[in-house]
């Protein structure tokens, strides 16, 4: 992915993080934290997540301009063989997203602190089995004021 950034000019920053024992998902729990301390790094930037195992194809700017406080990807899943996306009927099953952490973006400001904060301690508290998205849909459930 350096290699593909490094051919945008887009500036990264990588952190090493150690395995943790509990598998792919446990160490899935670790991205929150990482974007907290990215956070820190730089109060007044935007931070783009990626997956390391990603490809960059094309400009982030797009993606860093958005006028929102978090950009993420949402995975409809099937229920009975269907989507779906609205409630329409009564007895309808309700609509099911699943947040995908692949590919991020975080506003610098304080209401998108308080959502990776959440995550964090999600993330912290989270039941064998869970994973970061599991744990960032807990989060954006219980932050107020979002713009998503």
């Amino acid at each position: 992915m350096a290699d593909d950034l490094k051919l945008h000019h887009i500036p990264y920053y990588f952190e090493a993080v150690a395995k943790t024992s509990g598998g792919w998902s446990a160490n899935t729990l670790q991205k929150a934290g990482a974007v907290l301390r990215a956070m820190d790094r730089h109060p007044a930037k935007r931070i783009i997540l990626l997956d390391v195992d990603c490809r960059v194809t094309g400009d982030l700017a797009p993606l860093a301009s958005l006028p929102c406080d978090v950009a993420l990807f949402f995975m409809a899943l099937r229920r009975k063989h269907r989507f779906y996306w609205l409630q329409l009927k009564p007895k309808a099953p309700p609509a099911r997203l699943q947040p995908r952490s692949g590919t991020m973006l975080f506003a610098a400001n304080a209401t998108t602190r308080s959502l990776v904060e959440t995550w964090v301690l999600y993330s912290r508290n989270a039941k064998i089995g869970d994973d970061d998205e599991c744990t960032l849909a807990m989060a954006l459930a219980q932050t107020g004021g979002l713009t998503v």
